[in-house]
């Protein structure tokens, strides 16, 4: 068999293992908030609310693409659970055969380019992202679109490869704003490439993209999306927390790969490992940057992913080649010894899907919880859009508010339904739920990596 034809096998089947990974429990977890919130913004970008009342009703103006795609999405499949995620689903999966291809197409070695696409297909935020009903696997497929070309233009030395990727970010940031950070990485990354040996017609045209982007974007998006700007604490992320997370969502085995896969890169190929390192520390430098600017949370960072991800796959390719004189038993036990340092995360997500059960919760309310008592969550549009008609009556009581200052009536049970994770609930809720309440179920799937994901339901007594 020829090496393009197993190439050509090895490509369909990481993508075919992305699919089935991806199809698997497409639909068995419940709404996570921001899912629902999609339902919302996309029917503020058809029927936009006149007064807008706060920056979110503003901003899916600004990423029209991902908008009309997910909208798509629910006129095609529906909008449940498993409907309304197809399109994200899809996306995972074209990111990971688009990694496969287009990394050996940007001069990495065939090797290198498929352990990239398995590291992706089996990484546990990837698998999660693909299973979210948002736009995040949308904007991955544009940025890792743009990013290749971009590798391909240092490759090549080709203005034109340069202007693709420009073009291919200006699709991406119509998928969600933030990926405006690849122009910043192209330029950066071909500047870097030019400076450590190769040409620099692609630096050229990346910087002016990212120049005219620069102005597309104070001219055209500011005005509709700079009201968010300076929100920032959202979710309580500091820059060292940002990285970190950043660095989990990755994997940390993809971390040190990618680590050893530059060194690698830089010995063989400088142009190519400085534009590839270049482009992993922009994402780096995005999740270090975005918490002091934006209300920023780790999904955000995501999009820039995939040089990481590149330079690991070199590294798998580099030890499975290093071993391959002992046998080619020897090399397959690498490659299946590395691509399993992820196995403990992926094997969690199919516990619990990665997020808090709140269906399961609403469903415990609707069993022992009655039309009189009273109800307050963290998470209040997840849990009411799963009660039934005639369960608890719904109180306001904002994230940090006041439980013990919550209206109450005598004689009406107070449930307190709070989700979180491996720090528990709510803080500010805490001491006074502990007090007053009696915990009546914590639904919760054991997990085989360090976090996990809980509801927590108490229950608290009239008023004598």
């Amino acid at each position: 068999m020829t090496g393009g034809r197993r190439f050509a096998l090895g490509v369909l089947a990481v993508t075919l293992a992305a699919a089935g990974l991806r199809a698997a429990g497409l639909g068995a977890w419940s709404f996570a908030a921001d899912e629902l919130g999609t339902f919302h913004e996309i029917d503020w970008f058809f029927h936009p609310p006149e007064p807008m009342k706060s920056p979110d009703e503003a901003v899916p103006r600004a990423i029209p693409v991902a908008m009309l795609a997910l909208d798509a999405g629910h006129r095609a499949f529906g909008r449940s659970e498993a409907g309304c995620r197809v399109v994200p689903a899809v996306c995972g999966v074209l990111h990971v055969a688009l990694a496969a291809v287009g990394l050996a197409a940007a001069g990495l070695s065939r090797a290198a380019a498929l352990a990239a696409g398995v590291l992706l297909a089996v990484a546990g935020d990837h698998l999660f992202y693909s299973q979210y009903h948002r736009f995040y696997t949308l904007a991955a497929l544009a940025a890792g679109a743009a990013l290749i070309a971009a590798g391909r233009a240092v490759r090549t030395g080709s203005g034109g490869w340069a202007a693709a990727a420009c073009a291919l970010a200006g699709v991406g940031v119509l998928t969600h704003t933030l990926v405006g950070a690849v122009f910043g990485v192209i330029a950066a990354g071909t500047i870097a490439a030019a400076l450590a040996g190769g040409r620099w017609r692609p630096a050229g045209v990346a910087v002016g993209g990212a120049v005219v982007a620069a102005g597309v974007f104070m001219f055209v998006l500011w005005p509709i999306v700079g009201a968010k700007s300076g929100l920032t604490g959202f979710g309580g992320l500091s820059t060292r927390h940002a990285l970190l997370a950043a660095a989990v969502q990755a994997g940390w085995p993809v971390c040190v790969l990618a680590a050893l896969g530059l060194a690698v890169l830089w010995h063989r190929d400088r142009p190519a490992a400085a534009f590839w390192g270049t482009a992993a520390a922009g994402w780096a430098g995005a999740a270090a940057v975005l918490p002091a600017v934006l209300p920023y949370h780790s999904a955000y960072s995501f999009p820039l992913a995939l040089p990481a991800f590149a330079l690991a796959g070199v590294a798998v390719a580099e030890v499975a080649g290093a071993v391959r004189p002992r046998g080619r038993a020897a090399a397959g036990l690498a490659w299946v010894g590395l691509m399993a340092l992820t196995l403990p995360t992926l094997v969690s997500y199919y516990q619990d899907g990665s997020r808090p059960d709140l269906r399961a919760a609403a469903a415990y309310l609707a069993a022992w919880a009655g039309p009189d008592d009273l109800l307050v969550s963290n998470e209040p549009e997840t849990i009411y859009h799963y009660l039934p008609a005639g369960g608890p009556v719904w109180l306001d009581v904002r994230l940090n508010g006041d439980l013990g200052a919550a209206p109450r009536d005598p004689g009406r049970r107070l449930w307190v339904v709070c989700s979180g994770g491996r720090n528990g609930f709510v803080p500010a809720w805490r001491e006074w739920v502990l007090a007053n309440g009696r915990l009546h179920a914590v639904i919760a799937r054991p997990r085989y990596d360090y976090h996990e994901y809980a509801v927590w339901v108490f229950a608290v007594p009239g008023r004598p």
